[in-house]
């Protein structure tokens, strides 16, 4: 049975969240049916109000992991993880994603910079129908920072996500234009068809 915090967060209502977790400081644990967290969850729907509450009722309990410490930028908790293990660079959430995923997806540079140098992998594919790389993360939040760390660190300019989308389509279409101008530079294909026929020069 999924727990009524997740209910209420995914039904759009924080506020149920605030007053679950005071009332059961325990709900901070909570998974939905996937196995997902609800501090990945509540990040994933915007509220990092709700993850930051979820954060301090987990502090004595349930120390973040390795892809939860990525996406908040816990750099600290990273390395912790990073120095005890060396494969947690390279772990998987239940949804498929890795912490560089994560650390893209969310701007976090810090993060992303430990990871890679923890031999983090920038062309990881996620596990999921989306089949993102971490260059394919970084572009709907336009995170400039995080697409020249990946490049640099050899991620694949014209890697294909779901649909043939590439980086730059995506960039593109989001109107970032330094992203655009620095994958271009990266080498970039900008007369790659998606599947629907779509380029990136079609969708200026």
């Amino acid at each position: 049975m999924v727990h009524d915090i997740i209910q209420a967060l995914v039904a759009g209502d924080p506020s149920r969240c605030m007053v679950l977790l005071e009332e059961d400081p325990s709900a901070a644990t909570a998974r939905d049916a996937g196995g997902v967290g609800l501090l990945l969850l509540a990040l994933y729907h915007g509220r990092r109000d709700v993850a930051d509450r979820v954060r301090m009722a987990r502090a004595d309990r349930a120390p973040l992991d390795p892809a939860e410490a990525a996406a908040v930028g816990d750099v600290e908790r990273l390395l912790a993880h990073l120095k005890s293990n060396p494969d947690a660079a390279a772990m998987r959430t239940s949804d498929g994603f890795t912490p560089l995923h994560l650390a893209s997806f969310f701007g976090q540079v810090a993060a992303a910079e430990q990871l890679i140098r923890a031999g983090a992998d920038p062309c990881a594919i996620a596990e999921d129908p989306s089949r993102v790389q971490p260059l394919h993360s970084a572009i709907p939040g336009g995170h400039t920072d995080v697409v020249k760390l990946l490049l640099r660190a050899g991620a694949e300019p014209n890697a294909r996500q779901a649909g043939g989308w590439t980086a730059l389509m995506a960039a593109t279409k989001r109107g970032s234009t330094e992203i655009i101008e620095h994958l271009l530079a990266a080498g970039a294909d900008p007369n790659l068809a998606a599947d629907d026929g779509s380029t990136a020069e079609s969708l200026v």
